[in-house]
């Protein structure tokens, strides 16, 4: 299981764009350290559209919350995940995050 989760959920255009396109390049170097940034980053857009209830009928069932979260848990060190649209998410959905990965700490960073 992850032993933390950091979620970055910057709101729409205050740079969270560059933050994770940073973050999408230096993926591996990040594995080096213990740390799962899922790539590629669609698949966080995919699962997170899913989970807050805006995803497009067809999607992949690979490429949803469901998967994501069980690599989430299946992770043995920590995970960072990057989508602003937690920001505009339903009260909710904290709820759902923390039933579909139940790690010890969930941090949440948002500007």
């Amino acid at each position: 299981m992850a032993s933390r989760v950091v979620l970055h959920i910057g709101l729409m255009k205050s740079g969270t764009s560059y933050l994770q396109a940073r973050l999408l390049a230096n993926h591996e170097q990040l594995a080096g350290r213990g740390i799962f940034y899922p790539t590629p980053w669609q698949r966080q857009v995919s699962a997170v559209k899913q989970l807050i209830g805006r995803d497009r009928i067809g999607l992949a069932p690979a490429a949803g919350w469901e998967k994501l979260a069980a690599d989430i848990t299946k992770h043995q060190g920590s995970v960072l995940l990057s989508m602003e649209f937690l920001a505009a998410a339903a009260p909710g959905t904290s709820s759902a995050l923390r039933t579909t990965s139940p790690p010890p700490a969930t941090h949440a960073s948002t500007w």
